[in-house]
């Protein structure tokens, strides 16, 4: 009876162990195709969706016009900004295009080159369907990527079509996303019909195909027999594929009959009658487990089991209820976690997306992440240009080695201080950015975040603001130094007047007039002084550029040699300017002449001249901002030596020169600058050495009145002896000696005033004074509030004013009397008669200031 039982009990071990891989291989496969019919499900759904949208998209009017042949650009670009607003209802859009019937892209929004090369299924008009085709799919990199095609159709004949391109997964993704879904050991796979391979989304392989269809069993080339399950995806051309190992399906019916042979070996040593009895009771309740466990493999009920006792088969259908709850408990949570990592996911990218600094995310000193502002910064539009380039790429060579010292230090654990690197950009462009590095784990692994705030205009606004205070301190330095430079000179031209009176040799006359053409030579450079400060004193009026081009080139023949050939291309229209034309010939012969030295082989020189409108943010090119309105624009060009970054950056400074001792005075760039400045205008340059030198001059332009009056003048001819009273307010003894000495000679009556309210004192005491001069900057009261407390006395008293450097009249914050009159020192005595004679003898007034100037002839 034992040998019958243990017989019986060994054939029914291995009929029920049969049975059991029997129902496991059932359950298995049920489950796999439960799985895959719901994956096709969901997919359905969502192309369902995604026609519905695109179907939706391509019937709007905005879409449909573009497609026209005769669309116009504001409709492209309306289409445009449609399909942008399309593609962010979703993060899976890589790209949508419209496209003509004839093949050709229209619009487009997302990756351009995605949208380039997902071209439309053609739709013959024999045969126009209108719903949406689905393309098969493709891999790029490592994510799965398609597209569907909406025709876009009217009376029949397919005009245009709707290109969407959306990324399914990548194989990252399909890991996280279903490897806790199916198992670890259980892949997911797609493919297209009629394709020989696929690749698994949950591990990241290309795999081939089974041959059958449905459910059933392979052996792939790795030798490990599996069990899947395939089937289409309908209204598309795709496949997907779920298979499982299938010694680890069958492992728990193996260890289950390991387990029922060890009862029943111990039930037949304890009695065969017991065997019996368990064996009886074993059966059923191991059959409703084995249905229990098919149905749920099937998707049907999870109904539980009520087995009770504390057997193998009872603790079995404890198991099976055990892990039913598990699985659906673990499947709804794993939906919440995936629904609450999505949502993350789109706060978290919305953020770093939207953030006005540039954040990339690198290991291995390789970009993996990177926002759009940090695209921007590099040049980029497409933050995923980036990713896989090393980041060295984007950083000026000479930072490379203490870029990677402070990463290297970063890995290590240190904290590092933020730093300004210097950045190149993919056009060769320099940036300069405060960088910040901080450690950060990604995907398990460590990496390292780099925040890059950009500092380069910043940067400019402090360079240009240093550049600014300097030429002002130089400026004012230039304007001080000036002042008295004047008075010396003024009372060297009054003693070196005295003593020719008095010369009787022609050796002593031509002492004296050496000391006259040096005076002379100081007085101009005084004024190229004054003009580089800003200080000098100008009569402005409606200049035409052109002509005052003209006019140079004339005497440049004579200047510059045979060997330099000179061009223009002057506008004939050109609008006029508002400046001195003495002060603009003098900077066209600087810019000639400092160009002539550039060329000592020869060359080309050029002048341009042409009208031009500035809007708003409009920058030079050195950065700076220019005011919106018209501008007459001056260019002077050669084809020199050029000049270094380091020379180019001080060209304007007075006094700095590349030439050698006694050829230049360094001053010829820096009263060009003034001049410019003087006139309201913008100057700079752009130079590359051997290339030559390019310097660029913006004036704003004038509007000239209708009429304007013209001023009569004494010419210096006509100037008579007239016997006058004049008073004489100077601060400086001897200016006041050698003026009043002058004026003494010339036969006219001098009071002398050491200040203003000196002179105030003369004037209350005394009715018979016929005309005040005065010296403009006094301590005390100036020349011009006394003139108009003059005025206020005495109404119709001339009054002449003198000097060589008035920052009040310069900034014009007077308004002189109309019977006063503004002469520029160094002055002679015949100049000093000369208007003394218009003033007293003909009344003519000589207007307000800055109209008119009376300045000292040559030789003075």
């Amino acid at each position: 009876m034992v040998a019958m039982l243990a017989t019986s009990l060994a054939t029914m071990g291995w009929l029920g162990h049969n049975r059991i891989n029997q129902f496991a291989e059932d359950a298995e496969r049920s489950r796999l195709a439960s799985t895959t019919n719901g994956l096709i499900a969901t997919f359905a759904a969502q192309l369902s969706r995604l026609r519905g949208d695109l179907a939706t998209l391509a019937a709007g009017p905005a879409v449909r016009d573009a497609a026209s042949p005769f669309a116009t650009p504001a409709q492209r670009q309306a289409a445009t900004r449609a399909l942008a607003t399309h593609r962010a209802t979703s993060t899976q859009f890589l790209a949508i295009a419209i496209w003509s019937a004839d093949g050709h892209m229209l619009a487009h929004d997302g990756n351009v080159g995605i949208a380039a090369a997902r071209r439309p299924v053609r739709i013959e008009s024999a045969s126009v369907d209108t719903a949406v085709v689905i393309s098969p799919l493709t891999v790029r990199g490592d994510t799965v990527i398609y597209s569907a095609t909406a025709p876009m159709v009217t009376a029949g004949r397919v005009f245009g079509y709707v290109v969407a391109t959306r990324r399914m997964v990548s194989s990252a993704e399909g890991a996280n996303l279903y490897g806790s879904l199916i198992g670890p050991s259980a892949r997911i796979m797609f493919a297209n019909a009629g394709d020989s391979s696929t690749i698994d989304l949950t591990h990241g392989h290309t795999l081939s195909l089974p041959q059958g269809t449905g459910v059933g069993e392979y052996t792939p080339p790795d030798g490990v027999a599996r069990f899947y399950a395939r089937a289409d995806v309908p209204g598309t051309p795709w496949r997907v594929l779920i298979d499982e190992p299938r010694h680890l399906v069958l492992a728990p019916s193996r260890r289950f009959a390991l387990g029922m042979l060890g009862v029943a070996a111990l039930f037949i040593i304890v009695a065969t009658t017991v065997v019996w009895v368990v064996i009886r009771r074993a059966l059923r309740p191991l059959v409703d487990v084995t249905d229990a466990v098919v149905g749920f493999a099937e998707g049907g009920s999870t109904e539980r089991l009520s087995i009770t006792g504390g057997d193998e088969i009872a603790r079995l259908g404890q198991a099976f209820n055990a892990m039913a709850d598990r699985v659906v408990s673990r499947t709804d949570a794993l939906m919440d976690s995936i629904q609450e990592h999505q949502e993350t996911e789109r706060r978290y990218r919305a953020l770093i997306d939207h953030l006005p600094d540039g954040i990339m995310v690198h290991y291995g000193r390789v970009v993996v992440l990177a926002n759009p502002a940090c695209a921007r910064l590099f040049g980029e539009s497409d933050p995923e240009e980036l990713i896989g380039r090393p980041i060295l790429d984007f950083v000026d060579p000479s930072e490379h080695a203490l870029t990677l010292e402070r990463l290297d230090q970063v890995d290590d654990g240190n904290r590092v201080p933020m730093r300004e690197l210097r950045l190149r950009r993919l056009d060769g462009k320099n940036v300069v950015v405060e960088s910040t590095n901080l450690p950060l784990v990604l995907d398990g692994l460590p990496a390292i975040q780099t925040i890059l705030h950009d500092v380069t205009d910043r940067h400019a606004l402090e360079d240009r603001l240093r550049q600014a205070q300097k030429m002002e301190a130089v400026g004012r330095l230039a304007g001080g130094i000036a002042h008295d430079f004047n008075n010396l000179l003024t009372v060297i031209d009054a003693h070196a007047d005295f003593a020719l009176q008095r010369a009787e040799s022609e050796a002593s006359q031509g002492d004296i007039e050496e000391i006259r053409r040096a005076s002379a030579s100081a007085a101009r450079l005084t004024r190229q002084l004054l003009a580089f400060s800003r200080k000098q004193a100008a009569a402005p009026s409606a200049v035409c550029l052109t002509t005052s081009v003209r006019e140079v080139m004339v005497m440049l023949r004579r200047l510059i040699g045979d060997d330099i050939q000179v061009e223009s291309a002057l506008q004939a229209d050109i609008w006029p300017v508002f400046a001195d034309p003495s002060h603009i010939e003098q900077l066209l012969l600087n810019l000639a002449l400092n160009a002539r030295d550039a060329m000592p082989q020869g060359g080309t020189l050029s002048f341009t001249t042409s009208n031009t409108e500035v809007g708003p943010d409009y920058r030079s090119t050195s950065g700076e901002i220019i005011p919106v309105g018209e501008y007459v624009v001056l260019s002077v060009q050669d084809t020199g030596t050029g000049m270094t970054p380091e020379v180019a950056s001080r060209v304007f400074e007075p006094f700095f020169t590349t030439k050698s001792p006694g050829r230049g005075t360094g001053l010829g760039l820096s009263m060009v600058y003034g001049i410019v400045k003087q006139a309201g205008g913008f100057i700079w340059l752009s130079t590359d050495p051997g290339h030559g030198t390019s310097f660029r001059i913006m004036l704003p332009r004038h509007v000239v009145p209708d009429a304007q009056a013209a001023t009569q003048r004494v010419s210096l001819e006509m100037a008579q002896v007239v016997t006058a009273h004049v008073l004489l307010v100077e601060d400086q003894p001897n200016v006041r000696a050698a003026v009043a000495r002058s004026l003494r000679n010339s036969g006219l009556a001098v009071t002398d005033a050491r200040d203003a309210a000196v002179a105030l004192q003369h004037l209350e005491a005394s009715a018979d004074i016929d005309i005040v001069i005065t010296d403009m900057v006094m301590p005390g009261m100036s020349g011009a509030e006394l003139a108009n407390a003059i005025a206020g006395m005495r109404p119709d008293l001339p009054v002449i004013i003198m000097s060589g450097y008035s920052e009040e009249l310069t900034n014009r914050q007077w308004q002189l009397p109309r019977n006063s009159r503004f002469v520029e020192k160094p002055v002679n005595a015949k100049r000093l008669l000369q208007v003394v004679s218009e003033l007293l003898d003909t009344g003519v007034p000589a207007g307000e200031w800055p109209s008119v100037r009376e300045s000292a002839p040559k030789g003075v």
